[in-house]
């Protein structure tokens, strides 16, 4: 509905959704920017600052209507602020595709999977009770759904959770820290390091609490992993109900 009505306050409004957002929403707002050039420069400005995941920006809905509506001077800008990392998502993308495709034909086992989700995951993430407390545990995990599960393994920083987002905060002297949100006890923030250990901030003492576009999840297993492993993770991922 709002995009039924650009003007410079609706596109302002939809920009400040844009951070900590999902993909999805990110990727409705993003093509409602892009009807115009007014909004086009929201959207320049907002990709600037880093305030969405770039991926937005190959989807369909997205790609088509800035073909449409971008100005000569405002694809200069977008392509200075791709800064050559357009086809590297591009890429990831159809790595994401061809991988979804491929779980349903592999032959990999649960079993295989289960040693592959030991070396690279268990450092961060429990299954009945066994593993790190870094990321979330992952019973019942197999209920995501294998394509939700490779976007996640593949595109970590695609969606989110506001339970593991990392804030950087700058405090009231000058000092700078970095965390994972953990919850809210009163007058106090809790957070929680790379390691899992919690540290807490008093929201007096907080000047700017801005989320991170990132999480700690590593963002290399498309490469890390090859691509048989993969499956057999996808698959023992899926058995666990």
């Amino acid at each position: 509905m709002l995009g039924q009505h650009p003007s410079p306050a609706v596109f302002e409004s939809l920009r400040k959704r844009l951070p900590g957002s999902s993909f999805a929403l990110q990727t409705a707002i993003v093509s409602n920017l892009a009807v115009s050039t007014g909004g086009i420069n929201y959207l320049l400005e907002a990709f600037r600052e880093k305030e969405f995941n770039p991926a937005v920006l190959t989807e369909i809905a997205v790609s088509e209507r800035l073909s449409s509506n971008i100005s000569p001077a405002q694809q200069k800008q977008l392509d200075a602020l791709w800064g050559g990392n357009e086809n590297e998502v591009r890429e990831r993308q159809q790595v994401i595709k061809s991988r979804i495709a491929g779980i349903a034909i592999s032959t990999a086992t649960p079993g295989a999977g289960k040693a592959i989700f030991t070396q690279n995951c268990s450092m961060c993430h429990q299954v009945n009770g066994q593993g790190g407390l870094v990321g979330p545990q992952l019973d019942g995990i197999g209920n995501w759904g294998a394509k939700a599960l490779t976007e996640k393994i593949l595109d970590p920083n695609r969606n989110i959770s506001q339970a593991f987002r990392t804030y950087n905060t700058t405090l009231k002297n000058g000092k700078q820290l970095s965390g994972l949100y953990r919850r809210a006890e009163g007058e106090v923030l809790i957070f929680a390091d790379a390691t899992g250990k919690e540290f807490s901030i008093a929201k007096s003492d907080i000047k700017e609490n801005k989320p991170s576009q990132y999480t700690v999840m590593p963002d290399q297993f498309r490469n890390i992993i090859k691509e048989e492993d993969f499956y057999a993770l996808i698959k023992y991922l899926l058995s666990v109900k």
